[in-house]
């Protein structure tokens, strides 16, 4: 998950059509492909910003993400805060 990975790759993989693969593990998982990713590079990003000597920035592209701003966009869409706002309430409590 922490590669640049593409639903074309990932169905492909699998032996089958996009279309095909992503109606397959929706009906499977519950969620969409790109979701689940989104979610599982999160759920890691969390871990590594418990580390307070690693910078944002490379934790963004060690779990996969290729731009700064799509890492916080989703970040904040699934946690419901900023990643520094994450840091932040995690050495307050």
């Amino acid at each position: 998950f922490a590669e640049a990975i593409t639903l074309t790759d990932v169905a492909r993989e699998a032996g089958l059509s996009r279309f095909h693969f992503c109606r397959l593990f929706h009906h499977e998982t519950g969620v969409p492909f790109r979701d689940y990713l989104h979610d599982l590079r999160v759920t890691r990003a969390k871990a590594l910003l418990a580390d307070r000597y690693l910078r944002v920035t490379e934790i963004a592209y060690s779990v996969g993400f290729n731009d700064l701003s799509n890492f916080h966009r989703t970040f904040r869409r699934v946690v419901g805060r900023s990643p520094g706002e994450y840091r932040r309430s995690l050495q307050s409590a």
